[in-house]
């Protein structure tokens, strides 16, 4: 077989990629009418095409593509969909009917520039998948961290069925990462997918929507051992643990993360809650307080109040760090006057210990 080479090839010869990590996981496969609507709804192209516009297409960042069918007069583009999206509008194709941007309009001379554009045709998807690992996952052009999360999940189980010892090590060293940066994604988005094929759950939102955060939630301990996942570190313990998931308790999780029951916004928005949420499911006072009042910080509030031996106790340990500086220190009044007050509110607490026993 002649090794790849790079040759032009018309825009109307080409089709997107249904399976380009870029776009979310559809129930069933789109047109390509379908996939084209959702690259321009995203706002993803104008930036694209303003540089067509300017500067024609850049020859040393060819397409690339696998033929269709035995002819291959037809290719996919498994590398360059945005690319390939945005021409297809500039150059008002068919398929691009109704769709056009702002203030964006081809010279008839650039038009004719990019009606062929170079490409880079492969045999198999095989043959790019570790180039796209690294460009998307640990290179410069990165995808989103749901995109990357369904790459690692499609190609560590494919080191998985190939008998990988360590698909996990293997993978990571693909894309330019290690075992502990692709299992983290991997263990994120399996679980959703789980809980969608395997549980019936309704997980597409958190997927599509949230994954950032989910991302986050999933490297809690007190959230993963609360949906019973435990921590698993070996691909096989991974596969193993995700089926012992608790179903009740991971969907109460993954409502936490959706707007529904007539919130404006779910319990769980801010990746810089998910410590304190994890703090909470591990506490049945606090978590019984966060379903029935569906406020995170009225349940944070308890929450301290339930830890309050163990507040003191941090409190007393930065005190003894304290007073063991005094020793190598000169005071000045206004240290004297904060120490005074110290002493006093101790021995206000200390009064109303002594009357509650």
């Amino acid at each position: 077989m002649a090794p790849p080479r790079i040759s032009p090839r018309k825009v109307t010869d080409l089709e997107l990629d249904p399976k380009n990590p870029r776009l979310p996981e559809f129930p069933q496969e789109k047109s390509q009418r379908e996939l084209l609507k959702h690259l321009f709804e995203q706002g993803v192209l104008e930036e694209i095409a303003q540089s067509y516009v300017d500067n024609g297409f850049f020859p040393h960042e060819p397409l690339i593509v696998m033929p269709k069918g035995s002819s291959g007069s037809r290719c996919t583009v498994l590398e360059g969909n945005r690319r390939l999206a945005a021409l297809m509008v500039l150059l008002k194709l068919p398929i691009a009917e109704g769709l056009s941007f702002v203030g964006l309009e081809l010279t008839r001379t650039h038009g004719a520039g990019l009606r062929e554009v170079p490409c880079f045709a492969i045999s198999s998807r095989n043959e790019v998948h570790a180039f796209l690992g690294f460009r998307h996952i640990g290179g410069i052009k990165t995808w989103e961290p749901e995109a990357k999360a369904r790459y690692l999940l499609r190609e560590i189980d494919r080191a998985a069925d190939q008998g990988s010892q360590d698909p996990f090590r293997d993978v990571g060293r693909q894309v330019g990462s290690n075992a502990l940066g692709v299992r983290n994604p991997y263990i994120a988005i399996r679980i959703l997918r789980f809980a969608r094929e395997e549980f019936g759950l309704n997980s597409t939102y958190v997927q599509r929507e949230r994954f950032g955060v989910w991302l986050r939630a999933m490297n809690s301990p007190e959230i993963r051992t609360f949906i019973g996942l435990g921590h698993p570190r070996t691909y096989e313990e991974t596969q193993e643990a995700v089926t012992r998931l608790n179903h009740g308790n991971l969907q109460e999780v993954l409502g936490d993360f959706e707007p529904i029951g007539g919130r404006l916004k779910a319990l769980l928005a801010d990746s810089r809650d998910v410590t304190r949420y994890g703090r909470i499911l591990a506490n049945d006072v606090a978590r019984d307080v966060l379903r029935r009042v569906g406020d995170l910080q009225v349940a944070a509030q308890v929450l301290e109040r339930a830890d309050l031996a163990g507040r003191i106790g941090r409190i007393v340990e930065r005190c003894k760090i304290l007073f063991d500086e005094l020793h190598d220190t000169d005071l000045d009044s206004e240290s004297v006057r904060a120490i005074d007050r110290l002493a006093g509110i101790v021995r206000s607490m200390h009064a109303v210990a002594q009357a509650s026993k």
